[in-house]
């Protein structure tokens, strides 16, 4: 199974910033396992929760950093991001 982690070429530099992205990775492992162990259904429930309270909370975080210059987008950040695909 692939795993996402947080990688020193994803860090920001911003601690909040790359503690919430380091969160997410965890979430998004813990949803694959459970599809893997047949028990997605269950958590989904709860990684729909995350999500709509990460999205709110992560990007008003992310844009107060840019407004006040103390994040990094990387190229390796600019890579990951474009990479995922929302269908």
């Amino acid at each position: 199974m692939k795993r996402y982690e947080m990688t020193p070429a994803l860090r920001t530099g911003n601690e909040m910033i790359d503690m919430e992205h380091e969160r997410i990775f965890e979430e998004v492992n813990a949803l694959l396992e459970a599809c893997q162990t047949g028990h997605a259904r269950e958590h989904l429930g709860e990684m729909a929760d995350f999500l709509a309270d990460y999205v709110a909370v992560h990007f008003a975080d992310r844009k107060i950093c840019r407004q006040n210059s103390s994040i990094r987008i990387t190229p390796a950040i600019k890579n990951f991001m474009n990479g995922i695909s929302v269908n």
